[in-house]
């Protein structure tokens, strides 16, 4: 197995998707670079590397950073959102990518059906909150699914 072969397979597994990777390599050329980015690498590093480097790299990964994905620390991270059909049952887990009071933007690794009735939960700093909300539209990047969801009342 390779290392993006690796990286895939934890991007696989819900236990390990949201994991920060660091990439160490001798590659510097723009489309390992893309390839990082679409896998959601934290940060890359091209060899050689110094160990000063290594270090800064991953105290800023661990404060939340994500250089490669355009995020600095201070950045607070997206909260984690559940999605449940109208029985409870959970159907996916992912983040929020945006949100108003008419509705929001999600990120998950599944696509739902346009016109689907949903119970969104965001779980916040300031505790869970749910909402009622249908799936408007629903677009892909071949691995994850983005939903416009409309708030009910």
């Amino acid at each position: 197995m390779n290392g993006w072969q690796v990286l895939e397979s934890l991007r696989a597994v819900a236990e390990t998707a949201s994991i920060p990777v660091v990439l160490e390599t001798s590659s510097g050329d723009f489309p390992s670079y893309e390839l990082a980015r679409k896998h959601s690498v934290a940060a890359f590093i091209s060899k050689p590397f110094r160990l000063v480097d290594v270090v800064e790299t991953c105290r800023r990964i661990l404060g939340g950073a994500r250089p490669l994905m355009g995020r600095e620390a201070h950045d607070p991270p997206p909260a984690s959102v559940q999605v449940r059909d109208t029985q409870e049952r959970l159907l996916a887990v992912g983040t929020l990518v945006d949100a108003d009071a008419g509705g929001a933007q999600i990120e998950i690794d599944t696509a739902l059906g346009q016109g689907q009735q949903v119970v969104l939960t965001v779980l916040g700093a300031a505790g869970p909150e749910r909402f009622q909300a249908e799936v408007r539209w629903v677009s892909s990047d071949g691995r994850r699914f983005v939903h416009g969801l409309r708030f009910r009342k």
